[in-house]
């Protein structure tokens, strides 16, 4: 059955899934049960930022599933504020359907507190800054996004994970460097919460990318970046 996976997020508001109903079957509780979300304290919408995002209760290594399921859902992702349907590219060699010219859709969306955080002053157990949506049938290639799966963007100094719930725990899909793009002094979007997937605004212009751009999220120094893999810290991605 294609259907997005929804064991770690709290149903959000119609507005995060309507592209998804599309896609997956299923999506249609969570665009039916919008209110609920809001009722119980977290998930999505335009919230009004009033604190940097929480360090979770126990680092990735060591969280339980029922443990990250309760944190996640106390948080607050802004689905007005990230990218929608960003053309990625698939992994052929997870994926025999992937041809390299065919790709998955990505939704990215920040959560409120992110622009708060200074990536030199994260703490060791680290912040949820991002949920991203595969709502694709195939893998996304830059960070092993299994297909039709909620994933998180975890981040401590200098690395970011991202990650999704297992059949009985939190899985690694890949670890990346992460850093400020020390960019704030450049024009940037507003409002000031963004998430999206691109470089810095000051990298290089002979840097290419094809449907394999960082995801960014904003955060104190202007725009944060999950850049470069760091291999020894991947797992397979298998659920």
């Amino acid at each position: 059955m294609n259907r997005v996976r929804a064991a770690l997020a709290p149903r959000a508001p119609g507005l995060l899934l309507t592209a998804a109903v599309l896609l997956c079957s299923g999506c249609e509780d969570r665009v039916r049960n919008a209110d609920d979300t809001a009722a119980a304290g977290g998930g999505s919408g335009s919230p009004a930022s009033a604190r940097p995002t929480p360090q979770m209760p126990d680092s990735i290594g060591a969280i339980s599933l029922p443990s990250f399921t309760a944190h996640v859902a106390s948080l607050s992702f802004d689905t007005t504020a990230g990218k929608k349907d960003a053309n990625r590219k698939c992994r052929p060699a997870s994926d025999a359907a992937c041809s390299g010219a065919n790709g998955v859709l990505v939704d990215i969306f920040p959560e409120i507190g992110a622009e708060f955080l200074h990536p030199d002053s994260l703490g060791g157990m680290g912040h949820v800054v991002a949920r991203l949506i595969n709502k694709g049938r195939l893998t996304e290639a830059k960070y092993n996004l299994p297909p039709d799966t909620i994933a998180y963007m975890v981040v401590t100094r200098g690395r970011a994970r991202f990650v999704y719930a297992g059949r009985d725990s939190v899985r690694i899909a890949s670890a990346f460097t992460f850093r400020g793009c020390d960019d704030k002094h450049l024009p940037h979007l507003t409002p000031a919460r963004k998430a999206d997937f691109a470089p810095c605004r000051n990298a290089p212009g002979t840097v290419l990318f094809d449907r394999d751009e960082p995801a960014w999220v904003s955060c104190v120094v202007g725009c944060c970046v999950a850049e470069t893999e760091m291999l020894s810290g991947s797992s397979s991605g298998k659920r």
